[in-house]
């Protein structure tokens, strides 16, 4: 039987945590001088029922970053006079099990007063039967039920099965992690214990799913980092604790509680959309905080500069204005359409998609998916060809720049001036690749986007050269897409090649936007807002990166947007809009083409949507007629549509 597994490792350490609390410097009253020597040092020990337990937590040595627990299992009677010795046992275990479980049998020295290593019956002499029973006893000794225990041993319950079925009600809720020689408890999902100092809590082990809550009146934060907060962790008692935000990024964590700045020291902050007090009496300088996204008692936020830093008037008074997310909830935020006045576009692979959408009354084409125009068998080859090296490469990238020239041409042609999106090369290589080899040096199922067309700039040049040299001949207005953004430089890159190439053709009827289609870049949306002219939130590759689902799957928990998904896109809008409160906000993706999205959709202050072609007479009548609710469909129409609205 192997005791050495992951299961009794953790058996073991759970063993621990059952007496923890217990654990103090001194045996027995019984015994007072029955002691074990470890490493110079006696171990914290515990009576028990039927004996004893000692042990302790820690690691090797100072150069060692793996955790160990030592427990000590003593097993015997107490009688009213000292203490019946049966025998005792002693385990080491790692919680990197790689480095092992190591068991010791103890035994009394001559003297009887302490333990000492039995040289004689060492436990990888005992045969099977012997250290079954062996383990079995010490388990039972230390709280186990036995037939747990042996189940563990099996491979029928785990070892945290076997400590919730004997722990009390204050341990079993307990959560220990070890990380980096630093220690941290939870109680349920609350972190009453450790230092958080320097992490970032994206990249943190928590010991379970989701949110974790961090009281910041038992535990240590500043410097710490909350990263994008894909988890939604919070932040508790904060004015608790004078260091609480002390270099501290917050920008994304949770805090219900108001900020109390003559309180806390935020140096080098970076705040939220939190609320701010008595910023007249800070104790840190307020050029030292960063108040970009902060709002007053009121619900304002701070006038601030380029680097977050409040501003005054020529009075000394703070400068406020009305804050997005209040507008955006009272349909007033500035520069947002008037619902009316919302343009109903169409997505579009080809020109004679083109034409087919604005015969159905479209208002311009929201997404022309530029990657689509290689679809053609023939042209297939050519398009890979540019993303692997081989010596015709200049070559293929003339044919596809030829191919590119004329689709744009046809497209403007036939647009008359209304507003087309081409969306530069988002390209899922795999979806390619059916047809020749997979080179090695791509992964060809993970790279796309932005970070893809970096990779090969030629090709950006290239779509770019030829969209504009189209435009230009037809005279026609171009807006460029960035699509699936990854970080916050990438599309400041992307914008420098197209600006450069536009200026060598003294061209200036386009614009730049931004698609926003994950939890990273709606958290940095004041970012590209504060470059792009307009955003786009790519709602299916967002739904698919939040909830998991495919949008293949036509599940109604993917078409219709969630709230964890609203709650991103609300956020993302509201950080675009502080940054840049005349950008343009559009919607594109399967959900711009389902009833249940569009009260969302106005309720945020869209300008535009992109749907399918067959949707736009439907999008148009809602947006025309919901606000008094005057639907001039069939009463039974009518009522499919309300329902669904509600």
């Amino acid at each position: 039987m192997n005791f050495e597994t992951i299961e009794i490792g953790k058996l073991i350490q759970f063993a621990y945590d059952l007496h923890e609390k217990g654990l103090e410097m001194n045996f027995s009253r019984y015994v007072p001088n029955f002691k074990y020597n470890y490493g110079g040092n006696s171990p914290k020990i515990k009576e028990i029922d039927k004996g004893a337990v000692f042990g302790r937590r820690g690691y090797a040595n100072h150069s060692e970053s793996t955790v160990y627990t030592m427990l000590g299992v003593v097993i015997g009677n107490h009688l009213e006079k000292g203490f019946e010795y049966i025998k005792s046992i002693k385990f080491d275990a790692a919680n990197d099990i790689q480095k092992g479980i190591y068991i010791n049998i103890l035994k009394l020295d001559n003297d009887k007063s302490s333990l000492i290593c039995d040289c004689e019956n060492k436990w990888d002499s005992l045969n099977d039967e012997m250290k079954l029973t062996f383990f079995l006893d010490a388990m039972e000794t230390v709280g186990f039920r036995r037939n747990d225990v042996l189940d563990v041993l099996e491979g029928r319950k785990t070892a945290e099965q076997a400590f919730i079925a004997v722990a009390s009600n204050d341990i079993v809720n307990k959560r220990w992690v070890n990380l980096f020689r630093k220690h941290f408890i939870f109680d349920g999902k609350t972190l009453i214990k450790g230092n958080l100092a320097s992490f970032n809590l994206d990249n943190f082990p928590f010991p379970f799913e989701g949110p974790a809550i961090i009281d910041c009146s038992v535990t240590e934060t500043s410097c710490i980092e909350f990263g994008e907060n894909i988890n939604g962790h919070k932040l508790v008692n904060i004015n608790c604790n004078s260091n609480s935000i002390r270099y501290t990024d917050i920008k994304n964590a949770i805090i219900d509680e108001i900020i109390d700045l003559s309180i806390v020291n935020a140096t080098a902050t970076k705040i939220g959309h939190h609320v701010v007090i008595n910023l007249d009496k800070s104790i840190t300088p307020l050029k030292n905080i960063d108040l970009t996204f902060a709002i007053d008692e009121n619900g304002n936020n701070f006038e601030v500069d380029v680097n977050g830093v409040v501003q005054f008037d020529e009075n000394g008074k703070l400068k406020t204005f009305c804050s997005p997310a209040n507008l955006i909830e009272s349909k007033k935020i500035n520069n947002f359409k008037n619902i009316t006045n919302i343009k109903i576009f169409t997505n579009a692979d080809s020109a004679k998609e083109v034409e087919k959408a604005l015969e159905n009354g479209a208002d311009g084409i929201g997404l022309i998916r530029t990657e689509h125009m290689f679809f053609d068998s023939n042209n297939i080859p050519l398009f890979i060809g540019l993303f692997i090296n081989n010596n015709n490469y200049d070559e293929l990238l003339v044919k596809c720049a030829r191919i590119q020239k004329i689709q744009a041409t046809n497209i403007f042609k036939i647009a008359k001036g209304k507003r087309v999106i081409f969306r530069l090369l988002d390209a899922k290589l795999d979806e390619f690749m059916n047809c020749i080899e997979k080179p090695n040096y791509i992964n060809f199922n993970k790279i796309r986007g932005a970070e893809l067309l970096l990779e090969f700039p030629s090709i950006i040049k290239m779509q770019v050269k030829e969209i504009l040299e189209a435009a230009s001949e037809t005279r026609s207005f171009v807006d460029f897409l960035v699509p699936m953004i990854t970080d916050k430089f990438q599309f400041s890159k992307i914008k420098s090649i197209i600006d450069e190439i536009a200026n060598e053709r003294k061209f200036s009827n386009y614009r730049i936007g931004a698609m926003i289609e994950n939890m990273s870049m709606a958290n940095n949306a004041d970012v590209l807002a504060r470059e792009a002219d307009f955003i786009s939130f790519g709602t299916n590759d967002l739904t698919e990166s939040v909830t998991g689902l495919s949008r293949h799957s036509e599940a109604a928990d993917f078409i219709n947007l969630n709230d964890k998904v609203k709650d991103i896109i609300k956020e993302g809008i509201y950080r675009a809009k502080v940054a840049n409160p005349s950008i343009s906000i559009g919607f594109c993706g399967e959900h711009s083409s389902h009833l249940s999205n569009l009260e969302f959709m106005k309720r945020m202050g869209a300008d535009y949507i992109s749907c399918t072609p067959s949707f736009i007479s439907t999008a148009r009548h809602i947006f025309t007629s919901i606000e008094s609710e005057n639907l001039n469909f069939p009463e039974e129409e009518r009522q499919k549509i309300m329902h669904v609205l509600k």
